[in-house]
């Protein structure tokens, strides 16, 4: 398992990623855009009609961007919206840092947790009619922002703003009505630093607790391949009716060169002509 992206406070690293094919629903909406902040696990959940890099581009512009803040890094799959040309001059523009994960290995993205639970969460709320998914997402979203997380020990909602939410005028409370704005601004920062703190440390536990975990599990021989040398790569090729291919008869492998390495367990590969056919895992590769 790689290093740890570390982040230490709110808004540094941005993940995206896709839930696909959901139900067309009443609303035309048959994707979902999930945006999360690694540090606080804030999201935002955004049904899409389809998947463009100008439909991403606009609500990471608009809807994240413009509202929230620019992250330092975005960490994304290696999905050809995220590689397009609109969307590489649009963190460009904001000078953000792409990673990309390796091609099928969902699990690289920290959005892969986060996209099982919306999706259970969905299949609770449209078991009568899945056609209306779409109109739950702005419940689930309330309801991810403010349940405390498992890995942070607070709710996202709290981490970024400092206070837990209030959901009716008559929660307000004025204990800090006595004092001035410099004093109230001191408290405000006090707080701020000390959740930081705790969401750090608890964040570098989690992590070292999965490594060990994963270490563990992935004893076994991790091939490894020499920049230039020839390997065989897993097709990933999917079955077309319309085309007459079903899968369970094609190729599994498809033969490819590496370019280069990428992370600890990571390479680059392309076809035999030399064009990239993107960053695979290790274990995705044969000699």
């Amino acid at each position: 398992m790689g290093n740890q992206r570390v982040t230490t406070r709110p808004f540094q690293i941005l993940t995206m990623d896709y839930i696909q094919s959901l139900p067309r629903s009443s609303r035309g909406n048959a994707h979902l855009l999930v945006l999360m902040d690694v540090f606080s696990k804030y999201c935002l959940l955004v049904p899409v009609r389809k998947i463009s890099s100008s439909s991403v581009c606009e609500i990471l512009e608009q809807q994240w961007f413009r509202r929230l803040s620019v992250p330092q890094y975005l960490i994304s799959d290696n999905a050809t919206t995220f590689h397009s040309k609109e969307f590489q001059n649009l963190l460009a523009k904001y000078g953000v840092q792409h990673w990309a994960s390796a091609r099928h290995r969902s699990q690289a993205n920290p959005t892969e947790r986060l996209n099982r639970t919306i999706n259970a969460m969905i299949r609770s709320y449209v078991r009568e009619n899945q056609k209306l998914w779409d109109t739950r997402i702005s419940e689930v979203e309330f309801i991810l922002n403010n349940t405390v997380h498992a890995t942070t020990k607070f709710t996202p909602f709290k981490v970024i703003f400092g206070h837990e939410i209030v959901t009716k005028g008559s929660e307000h409370r004025f204990e800090n009505e006595n004092l001035s704005e410099e004093e109230r601004m001191g408290r405000m920062k006090s707080i701020s630093k000390s959740v930081y703190e705790t969401v750090t440390n608890n964040l570098r536990k989690a992590h070292e607790s999965t490594k060990t975990r994963y270490d563990l599990r992935h004893k076994r021989y991790s091939p490894t391949f020499d920049i230039g040398q020839r390997v065989y790569k897993r097709t990933f090729r999917q079955s077309v009716a319309g085309d007459h291919f079903n899968a369970k008869l094609g190729e599994v492998y498809e033969p490819c060169i590496v370019l280069a390495k990428k992370g600890s367990c990571s390479y680059e590969v392309a076809d035999l002509n030399g064009k990239s056919l993107g960053v695979f895992s290790a274990g995705d590769l044969k000699a």
